[in-house]
């Protein structure tokens, strides 16, 4: 008698890509946009959220401001977003994700990754 899988959902309203090599995501706690910036480095970018590498741990529901820079946008993309969850990450570090306020436009996303 084989055994079947479950069929699992994907629960994610947009799917996640990894961003270009050439594009710089800051982050920085509080809605000022002030302190330094955590992030080490991006792993995956999606409308509607990120996922990044930060070298503090951060809290659930905690809000963050993100500048998002690449070289076909003119100018930085602001958004402020939420802590969703904070892991610890095996080469140090922690990796965050992180869900918009506002979503991403589906052409800026376009640019990023």
């Amino acid at each position: 008698m084989a055994t079947e899988r479950p069929i699992t959902r994907q629960r994610r309203l947009d799917p996640r890509r990894q961003p270009k090599g050439s594009v710089r995501i800051a982050c920085r706690k509080g809605d000022l946009d002030l302190g330094p910036n955590l992030s080490v480095g991006s792993v995956d970018l999606s409308e509607t959220g990120v996922r990044l590498q930060l070298t503090t741990h951060l809290t659930p529901r905690q809000e963050v401001t993100l500048t998002l820079d690449g070289p076909n946008h003119r100018r930085p993309i602001k958004r402020h977003a939420r802590v969703i969850w904070c892991v610890p990450a095996h080469e140090g570090g922690f990796y965050v994700g992180l869900q918009f306020e506002k979503r991403l436009g589906y052409a800026d996303l376009i640019k990023f990754v």
